[in-house]
């Protein structure tokens, strides 16, 4: 019953991904959710085909949206291949806006962003960044919620 969610993320947004990450470790630890990005990835390995691989078995996937992740040909191509995952009725696609980011006519535009509130976490202080991330994980977490319900 582990909902697999996959991370989206350019590099200069990485220290974004792992405050999500520590807010997500008590879904990871009791295996409610198993979080990948390509961190994970080993030397030697084929980058865009394990990425691929693990964009196309996740039921969850995040973009964490900044001009970053604007300007990033990569991210820009696994967006891509989530949003066709999405079309597909394959994967759940949730944008979070990590910094903040003008961007016309975005692929994703029109889904419900994180944090709720619509402002990105980096125009926040730094306790305010807490709760945004620990709503965040909220939602993530009743998302699965629902996921696992579906496929129940």
């Amino acid at each position: 019953n582990t909902i697999k969610i996959s991370i989206i993320y350019a590099e200069a947004d990485k220290h974004y991904k792992e405050r999500l990450r520590t807010h997500l470790a008590p879904q990871i630890r009791s295996k409610l959710i198993e979080l990948w990005d390509e961190d994970s990835l080993s030397g030697g390995t084929d980058k865009l085909k394990e990425v691929s691989k693990h964009i196309i078995s996740s039921r969850i996937i995040l973009l964490m949206v900044s001009p970053d992740f604007a300007a990033s040909e990569e991210c820009y191509t696994e967006m891509e291949l989530a949003m066709q995952q999405r079309a597909d009725d394959k994967a759940v696609v949730i944008p979070i806006r990590v910094r903040p980011t003008d961007w016309p006519g975005a692929p994703f535009e029109g889904l419900l962003p994180l944090p709720r509130d619509g402002k990105p976490i980096s125009s926040l202080s730094s306790s305010q960044m807490d709760e945004a991330w620990r709503d965040v994980a909220k939602d993530l977490y009743n998302m699965c919620e629902g996921e696992r319900k579906k496929n129940a």
